[in-house]
């Protein structure tokens, strides 16, 4: 491997932010756009599309890395939301068999209680039971 010495060169600002900011190699890209220059006569063409394509697949991978985990969150969050809806099916099935005799209250203890337990207003739950009778036809 050929020598190498650490240089400082000074740019546009708008070329430093853009390599800063880039997925490449700044070393290699300039290492190499010196090198087509002193042996090609300066046909840097092929080297900067080289980077921007080894720019534009980085860019490409990182996104659909960040696509991947938000399909993940999407369906850890579908999940949970299936799981909670049918616990609260479960509990308020059983809230309809515990609580058939008593009064449709809001502020009756019973209801009170299973609304709390179940994770709801004891109106809602009032609603529910009430919306149960009317689709059996009471």
């Amino acid at each position: 491997m050929p020598d190498r010495t650490p240089t400082s060169v000074n740019m546009l600002d708008t070329h430093r932010e853009w390599m800063e900011s880039s997925n490449l190699n700044r070393s290699a890209f300039i290492n190499d756009l010196i090198t087509e220059y002193r042996e090609n006569g300066g046909r840097m063409d092929d080297i900067v599309r080289k980077y921007r394509i080894q720019q534009l697949a980085a860019e490409i991978e990182s996104e659909e890395a960040a696509v991947e985990s938000k399909k993940d969150q999407l369906q850890s969050l579908k999940q949970k939301r299936e799981s909670e809806h049918a616990q609260q099916s479960v509990e308020l099935n059983e809230a309809r068999e515990v609580l058939a005799d008593v009064p449709r209250d809001p502020t009756n203890p019973a209801i009170k209680k299973w609304a709390a337990d179940i994770g709801i207003t004891p109106q809602k739950l009032i609603e529910e039971l009430d919306a149960d009778n009317e689709d059996d036809g009471e």
